[in-house]
């Protein structure tokens, strides 16, 4: 999907752009590390794309604090590195390891609610995007998160 949207894997090119995509919706994607290299990777996505993770997304149990601060910025450097156009957002909700986005809710009750402001967020998301809806690009501007979560504009 990155690719498609203009991720350029080399940080020159961006091969498998596809243009009749209008918008995008990244779910627990990962990254560099480097601030640089996210941004060479990542500056071409010149379309609308939401990234959506987690704080404890790709978090092993019991890692170490260098550990859990190099996976929250490798979670978070898609969207880092994509260009500030007023097309971008960022949910990223407090809790839920990475099989939360696979559909998994075994590990933490909180995760049917987690899933559901991830369905409602993104449905916003597409509504505005795709079909022009005006009440979803006001419903973004303050999408319904838990009081932990995050939510950022670029």
């Amino acid at each position: 999907m990155q690719a498609m949207a203009g991720q350029r894997p080399d940080g020159e090119h961006a091969p498998l752009i596809d243009r009749r995509f209008r918008a995008f919706v990244a779910m627990s994607s990962s990254g560099p590390a480097d601030a640089a290299m996210a941004k060479a990777q990542f500056g071409g996505i010149g379309r609308p794309l939401l990234v959506i993770t987690s704080n404890a997304d790709g978090v092993p149990a019991n890692a170490s604090a260098g550990v859990v601060a190099d996976q929250r910025v490798r979670r978070l450097s898609l969207f880092s590195g994509a260009p500030a156009d007023g097309r971008k957002a960022l949910l990223q909700l407090d809790g839920g390891d990475h099989l939360l986005f696979a559909g998994d809710t075994r590990k933490a009750p909180d995760d049917l609610a987690r899933q559901d402001r991830v369905a409602r967020v993104t449905n916003l998301w597409w509504r505005h995007w795709l079909l022009g809806d005006a009440k979803a690009e006001k419903a973004l501007a303050r999408p319904p998160l838990a009081k932990a979560d995050q939510w950022q504009r670029k």
